[in-house]
C-alpha cells in the first residue's frame, strides 16, 4: 500500500508539473492577447476622442459607455499603455486643434474655445496656460511676431 501511494503521489507530480508548464503557456498567451486587447482599447478611445472632442459635455464616463466597459477600467488600460491620463490625452488633442484655429486671425478667443469643446473661454485659457504655458492671446502673438521676423 505504501509503494502504491508513492507511485501515485509521483504520477501527481508528473501530472502537476505538465500542467504548470502548460499553464505558464496560457498565462503568457493571455498576457500577449491582454496587451493586444489593450492597444485595441486604446486606439478606440481615441478614435471616439477625434470624433467628439468638439463636444462641450464629452467626457470618460461617454467613452465608457460607449466602449461598454467602466470609466475606471478605460482609465486603467489607457494610462497602462500610454502613460498618461484620458483626460490629459483630451486636453493635448483639444489644444493641438486650438493652436491651429489660432492662426486664423478673425476667430476671437471665445469662438475657439468652444469649436475645441470648452463651454468657458476663461477656463480654456487656464488650461492652454497649463499645458502650453502661455495663454492663446499670448500664443497668438508668438505666431504674429514670428511672421513678422
Amino acid at each position: 500500500r505504501q509503494v502504491t501511494l508513492i507511485y501515485d503521489i509521483s504520477n501527481c507530480f508528473g501530472t502537476l508539473n505538465e500542467v504548470v508548464d502548460k499553464g505558464v503557456d496560457v498565462i503568457k498567451v493571455d498576457i500577449a492577447s491582454s496587451n493586444n486587447r489593450d492597444v485595441s482599447i486604446v486606439n478606440s478611445i481615441k478614435a471616439i476622442i477625434s470624433e467628439n472632442y468638439k463636444e462641450e459635455e464629452f467626457s470618460v464616463n461617454a467613452i465608457a459607455d460607449k466602449l461598454y466597459y467602466t470609466s475606471a477600467y478605460v482609465c486603467m488600460v489607457f494610462k497602462k499603455i500610454t502613460g498618461i491620463t484620458i483626460n490629459d490625452y483630451i486636453n493635448h488633442y483639444r489644444l493641438s486643434k486650438a493652436k491651429k484655429l489660432l492662426l486664423n486671425m478673425e476667430l476671437k478667443l471665445y469662438d475657439i474655445a468652444r469649436l475645441v469643446g470648452y463651454s468657458n473661454d476663461n477656463y480654456f485659457s487656464k488650461v492652454f496656460k497649463k499645458y502650453e504655458g502661455m495663454t492663446p492671446s499670448e500664443f497668438r502673438r508668438e505666431l504674429l511676431l514670428n511672421e513678422i521676423k
